[in-house]
């Protein structure tokens, strides 16, 4: 297998970027995109649950111009999601929620088991 050469902007935005990224030791880190046009940094991450699945992460970090932030974020986290936002200086928290239920009529999408008793 191949290994990438990671394109980042530059140490600056490097050093804003893992400081913010460290802030959050629950979030294994998982992956990023680079959009060296938009000089945006999308990264991925992943939270422990109780049981046994994953809450999934998405930090979106703009670098245009300074001060450096990060824009927005995702996440399917009920514990954790109002708490990255606050401590990343966000005003509003809006909760994530399921496909299955909400939006779509759609074959193609994960389904919540239904607990059995």
């Amino acid at each position: 297998m191949q290994t990438l050469k990671a394109e980042i902007p530059g140490p600056t935005q490097r050093i804003f970027l893992e400081k913010s990224m460290r802030a959050f030791e629950f979030i294994s880190w998982d992956r990023f995109v680079y959009i060296k046009t938009a000089e945006i940094i999308f990264a991925f991450g992943w939270i422990e649950r109780q049981d046994l699945y994953k809450d999934f992460v998405l930090f979106e970090f703009q670098f245009k111009r300074e001060p450096f932030k990060c824009f927005m974020v995702a996440s399917s986290s009920k514990k954790y999601s109002e708490y990255i936002v606050k401590k990343l200086g966000g005003e509003k928290h809006t909760p994530c929620q399921r496909i299955e239920n909400i939006l779509f009529n759609l074959k193609n999408c994960i389904r919540k088991k239904e607990k059995k008793e």
